[in-house]
C-alpha cells in the first residue's frame, strides 16, 4: 500500500498528461477510476487532491477547479508540435523509420486528443527520405570528431543507373579524409562543411572547404592520431564561419569563394531574390524599365545554376565570367533543342 502511494502520484500526473489538456478536464473521481483500471492502485479524493496540489507547487501549470482538473501547458503546445512534425516529415536526410520514432517520442510530449487527429506516422513513407540506416550513428560521429578536433575519414556516394540491372543506385563517387567543422541544414538537405587537403582548390593547388550531404556518407571513421586543421589557419576563414552571410552567399552548396554579382532582374523577381538572399541585397530601380538592378556577395557557381532558373527574367552584368558562362549554358540548351 505504501509503495501504492508513492506511486499514485506519478501516475496521477501520467493520466492529466494523457487525457486532459486546455479543453479537457477530469474530475478526481475519473481520476481515481483510471487509477485503479489502468493501474491498480487504490485511493481517494484527498489524497489525490493532495498530488494535485503538490504536482501545483511543484511548477506544473494545472489548473483546478470545481468543474475538473487539467494540464494547462506542456514542453511544446500544439502548433509548436504541429511544426516540428511538419518539419521532420519534409526532411529529406532522414528515413522513413527515422522518422516514424521521432514523431513516436514527441507524441509522448502531448495528450491523447492531439494524437488523435495528429498522428501522422503513417504518412512518413509517402515523403521523398533517404535511406542511409546508418544517418544518425554518422552524425554521432561527426559532432564527436569536431569537439574533440579530429579528422575524420569516409566515402561519399552518388546515385547512377546500372544499365546492367536496369535499376538506380548508389554508387562509390570518392573517398575523402577531412577536418570536419560544421553541420549545416540548407534548402532542406543536410551537409557536412569540412576541408579536405588533397582536393583540387580554384587556385590550381590543393586544399579546399567543400560541403557534401550526410545523407550520402558512409563508413565515417574517427582518425584519433591525426588532429583536424584549426580552420582559423584556412585563407578566407582567419574569423571562423560567418553564419549571417552563409545561406545569403550560397543558393548552392557550391565551394567557390564569393565575389559581387551584378545583374537586371524584372521587377516581380524581387521577391525571389529576398527569399533566396536576404533583405540586405542592394536593389536599385532602372529608370524608365520595370526592372531593377541587384548587387549582391554570392559563389558564382551557385549563381550560375540559380540564374538559369530565371533566365526569362535576369541579365548578368558582372563579372563577366559569369556572363559568359550563362550565355554559353544558353547556347548550349538551344542546340540541344535544335534550335
Amino acid at each position: 500500500m505504501a509503495e501504492s502511494n508513492k506511486l499514485a502520484l506519478l501516475y496521477t500526473l501520467k493520466i492529466l498528461k494523457e487525457e486532459t489538456d486546455d479543453k479537457h478536464a477530469l474530475t478526481q473521481q475519473e481520476i481515481i477510476n483510471q487509477l485503479d483500471t489502468k493501474y491498480g492502485i487504490t485511493t481517494d479524493r484527498k489524497k489525490v487532491s493532495r498530488d494535485i496540489d503538490a504536482l501545483i507547487e511543484y511548477g506544473y501549470d494545472i489548473e483546478k477547479t470545481h468543474n475538473g482538473t487539467k494540464l494547462i501547458s506542456r514542453t511544446f503546445d500544439d502548433t509548436e508540435l504541429h511544426i516540428i512534425i511538419d518539419a521532420l516529415l519534409a526532411s529529406k536526410y532522414i528515413t522513413a523509420k527515422q522518422t516514424e520514432d521521432l514523431i513516436d517520442k514527441l507524441l509522448t510530449l502531448t495528450s491523447n486528443f492531439f494524437k488523435s487527429h495528429v498522428n501522422r506516422r503513417f504518412f512518413a513513407n509517402d515523403w521523398e527520405k533517404t535511406d542511409n540506416k546508418r544517418f544518425f550513428y554518422n552524425i554521432y560521429s561527426i559532432v564527436d570528431a569536431i569537439d574533440r578536433g579530429r579528422q575524420i575519414s569516409f566515402e561519399f556516394y552518388k546515385y547512377k543507373y546500372n544499365n546492367d540491372s536496369n535499376k538506380l543506385e548508389l554508387a562509390l563517387s570518392s573517398s575523402h579524409t577531412v577536418s570536419a567543422y560544421q553541420l549545416i541544414v540548407h534548402n532542406q538537405r543536410y551537409y557536412l562543411m569540412s576541408y579536405d587537403p588533397n582536393m583540387p582548390n580554384y587556385n590550381g593547388g590543393l586544399g579546399k572547404i567543400f560541403y557534401c550531404r550526410v545523407d550520402r556518407i558512409r563508413k565515417v571513421e574517427i582518425l584519433e592520431d591525426q588532429p583536424a586543421l584549426d580552420i582559423h589557419k584556412i585563407p578566407g576563414y582567419t574569423r571562423g564561419i560567418d553564419f549571417s552571410k552563409f545561406s545569403k552567399q550560397m543558393p548552392y552548396m557550391f565551394s567557390d569563394d564569393p565575389e559581387t554579382i551584378v545583374f537586371k532582374a524584372d521587377a516581380p523577381l524581387v521577391d525571389q531574390v529576398v527569399d533566396w538572399f536576404g533583405k540586405d541585397v542592394q536593389i536599385d530601380p532602372i529608370p524608365g524599365e520595370d526592372k531593377v538592378l541587384i548587387t549582391l556577395e554570392a559563389c558564382p557557381n551557385g549563381m550560375e545554376v540559380w540564374l538559369l532558373q530565371f533566365a526569362k527574367s535576369t541579365e548578368v552584368i558582372k563579372p563577366d565570367s559569369l556572363r559568359q558562362k550563362i550565355i554559353q549554358d544558353l547556347r548550349d540548351i538551344t542546340n540541344r533543342y535544335g534550335i
